[in-house]
């Protein structure tokens, strides 16, 4: 489970970013990452130290934006579980 925190789509002529903090697990121990909308692309991110072996969260955070960006609107938290 994590819980994404100030998602943020930032756009231009020409392209856009969505970007959000991560929490995983509800620690408090937070990650960043920006993606650029067009090409589903990492552009920015900053692991979270639940992610420091193997990158889990930060994958379920990417993905959960990528849906994100495809609707009208984006909330400013979201949370994402999975089993």
């Amino acid at each position: 489970m994590l819980k994404l925190k100030n998602i943020k789509i930032i756009t231009d002529m020409n392209n856009g970013i969505i970007s959000a903090e991560y929490d995983p697990e509800n620690s408090g121990v937070l990650g960043s990452v920006s993606v650029d909308i067009k090409s589903g692309e990492i552009v920015d991110s900053k692991l979270s130290e639940y992610d420091k072996d193997f990158p889990v969260y930060l994958g379920h955070a990417v993905a959960c934006l990528e849906k994100l960006a495809l609707q009208d609107s984006v909330p400013e938290e979201k949370t994402v579980m999975w089993y």
